[in-house]
């Protein structure tokens, strides 16, 4: 008995030195202000029966720098169809990111931003907020929707039509009585769970970039703020592989066949597909972080599977203490890399 509470203890302490430290290296200040968290202003969007069964993607918003490289794989995707809305939640942390996530609200292309009603000078991150835009997708109306949710800077997703849409008939299968897993991630590059299998299983990554081990943290497998949250060096090394060799690592990437990860695994959701059920659970749940309960507790408590899906290449830029360094050189590569990502 005193060994289960030392281990819930523990893991109190582990979950909050992350969070302190995610906040500390941002630079944030932790929001108190309940009314700024409760009501988001859309006029333009209204929940309707016909959703049954479409493709909503929803994104954490927004820093400009590195959302406007998202951005053109975003619109590629609506164009397509390979998704049918974009919702934007507009949690910039300052006055000219909010203003510029603002104005890519175009109902027109099935784009909508939701926006705090009292915004005032600045919107500082705040787990709360992030219930807030989970919490908005609890209605019936979305109970059979297929959710992506995308972090504001993935700087490539592939979009190939036929891709996507097996990576999207994964998300359906999820609600599937025989289906093994719960959530599908992309195949992301700069994902310490991902970077594993790209190198050690298979070989899409070069040792010569670096060990790409499988992360674990304080027993939690998975969990990488000190094993593979660095100062970026290795993540910028793997950054310019992708870019050089990019053909190669797609080309490869494809024929591989999904992955299941280990129950009870940590994975970094820069990109992934869930369904409703997730949602609900984790606003039951006293768990402020998403990451962790939307893929280790939940994996646990549903004893099903992270499913990777290889086929469908992504890259991601930074980590919190990536950030601190290299990010603007990066991201004038990978704007440089869209005139050509198309050809590949």
């Amino acid at each position: 008995m005193i060994f289960k509470i030392l281990k819930v203890v523990r893991s109190m302490f582990v979950d909050l030195r992350y969070r302190l430290h995610y906040l500390q290296a941002r630079n944030y200040s932790v929001l108190f202000n309940w009314d700024l968290s409760g009501v988001y202003a859309n006029t333009d969007w209204l929940c309707k029966e016909t959703l049954a069964d479409c493709t909503i993607l929803f994104v954490f918003a927004g820093r400009k720098d590195r959302m406007s490289a998202s951005m053109v794989y975003l619109n590629q995707l609506l164009k397509q169809k390979s998704v049918d809305y974009i919702h934007i939640w507009n949690f910039s942390r300052n006055i000219s990111d909010f203003n510029w996530v603002k104005s890519l609200n175009d109902p027109e292309k099935k784009i909508y931003v939701f926006s705090p009603v009292n915004f005032g000078k600045y919107t500082h991150y705040a787990y709360r907020l992030y219930k807030t835009a989970y919490s908005f997708y609890t209605k019936d109306c979305y109970r059979k929707i297929n959710f992506i949710k995308s972090d504001d800077d993935m700087v490539f997703i592939e979009t190939d039509k036929e891709l996507f849409k097996q990576f999207v008939h994964q998300i359906k299968l999820i609600n599937e009585p025989q289906s093994s897993h719960f959530l599908v991630s992309s195949n992301v590059v700069n994902n310490g769970v991902c970077a594993y299998y790209q190198q050690k299983e298979f070989k899409l990554i070069p040792h010569d970039i670096g060990d790409c081990y499988f992360p674990c943290d304080n027993d939690i497998p998975g969990f990488a703020m000190e094993a593979y949250w660095d100062g970026g060096e290795k993540s910028e090394k793997l950054h310019h592989y992708f870019l050089a060799k990019s053909k190669n690592f797609i080309n490869m990437a494809r024929v591989i066949d999904p992955v299941n990860i280990k129950i009870g695994t940590r994975v970094s959701i820069n990109f992934i597909g869930f369904k409703q059920d997730s949602i609900k659970k984790f606003l039951k749940s006293r768990c402020q972080d998403d990451e962790k309960f939307l893929t280790a507790e939940l994996s646990n408590q549903l004893n099903k599977h992270v499913q990777i899906f290889m086929p469908l290449v992504s890259s991601h830029l930074s980590y919190f203490t990536q950030s601190l360094q290299n990010d603007d050189d990066l991201i004038v590569k990978y704007f440089k890399w869209i005139d050509s990502w198309e050809m590949i």
